[in-house]
């Protein structure tokens, strides 16, 4: 039962971090951010990318790599 309260919390923090990912992208992508907001939001964006990585056991970076 722990095991199974386990696996819900990883694939919750998972999937919490993967739509802050995805806002991260589009606002980096939008243009409106100014110097000092684009590289908080990138350093941000590419710590969400590293923890996804590590919570997929580096599933996540290979799944980005073989994606046009």
């Amino acid at each position: 039962r722990l095991m199974v309260q386990l696996r819900n919390d990883v694939l919750a923090e998972a999937t919490q971090l993967y739509y802050e990912r995805k806002k991260l992208q589009i606002e980096l992508a939008d243009g409106l951010l100014n110097p000092d907001e684009l590289s908080r939001k990138q350093i941000r964006f590419d710590e969400v990318s590293a923890l996804l990585d590590r919570l997929t056991g580096g599933a996540f970076s290979k799944l980005l790599k073989s994606s046009p």
